[in-house]
């Protein structure tokens, strides 16, 4: 299976945050530093904070975007989501996903986020680094409304610019 996501999840790569000295490899170790801000209740937990959040970036990431869907991606994925987790019981209820993401506090969230995407960029970055002949082209074509060529068919538009 080549999803974007398994592809991301097998690249190890070491972040490091000087205040916390944080680390996030890959999308299963960023799952479980936001898991470390899980606020429910010990007792109540049948499913790991991390285990939540990575369904849930893998779902997001493959395009499923309501809490049933997120819910029913982790059915659909269980064998793929026991790869890089571990062995699961069942997969969180949609309810249950909901919930984990209504109590988790955003500044925890986004602060584990934030470094997550520096790094992310920071790769890509460095990847850019690896093809100096690597130029990006923003091209945007329109179709120009009650104009027509002779033929009869529309007038269009295309611009290319060269953003460096």
């Amino acid at each position: 299976m080549s999803d974007i996501f398994s592809t991301f999840v097998k690249k190890k790569r070491l972040m490091t945050k000087d205040s916390k000295a944080m680390t996030c490899k890959d999308l299963v170790s960023f799952s479980t530093e936001v898991g470390n801000y899980d606020t429910r209740i010990d007792r109540c937990k049948r499913h790991e904070g991390r285990t939540i959040v990575f369904i849930t970036l893998c779902a997001v990431l493959c395009d499923w975007r309501t809490w049933d869907e997120i819910c029913m991606f982790g059915k659909y994925r269980k064998e793929l989501m026991e790869e890089y987790l571990s062995k699961l019981d069942s997969t969180p209820s949609a309810d249950t996903i909901s919930r984990f993401f209504a109590l988790i506090k955003p500044d925890s969230f986004e602060g584990v986020y934030r470094v997550w995407m520096a790094e992310i960029l920071r790769l890509r970055s460095s990847l850019k680094g690896e093809e100096p002949n690597r130029e990006v082209i923003a091209i945007d074509g329109k179709e120009l409304c009650g104009a027509a060529a002779s033929e009869g068919s529309p007038v269009r538009i295309v611009s290319a610019y060269a953003v460096k």
